[in-house]
């Protein structure tokens, strides 16, 4: 998972920070390429929090896909709706 999908999945640093009980300045800190440690905690919060677990690159069945096809799945979900 990278620091721009989690991100986008939560619209904004600050949401992001908050879900997570973390400071804006933390998520700023993240590699790009996010830690699984830190990747399970934002899926957790994402779960929590009734978010779209396709921003994150993870499918309806639980299994992670590559983020090309994760944002491609997400936009063809809004459109669908």
């Amino acid at each position: 998972m990278t620091k721009s999908q989690a991100i986008s999945a939560f619209g904004t640093v600050a949401n992001l920070a908050g879900a997570l009980g973390i400071s804006r300045q933390a998520v700023y800190k993240w590699p790009e390429r996010l830690h699984q440690d830190c990747a399970d905690r934002i899926v957790g919060a994402a779960i929590r929090t009734r978010r779209d677990l396709g921003l994150l690159g993870i499918s309806a069945h639980g299994a992670l896909t590559p983020p090309a096809a994760a944002a491609n799945s997400a936009t063809e979900m809004r459109s669908a709706a």
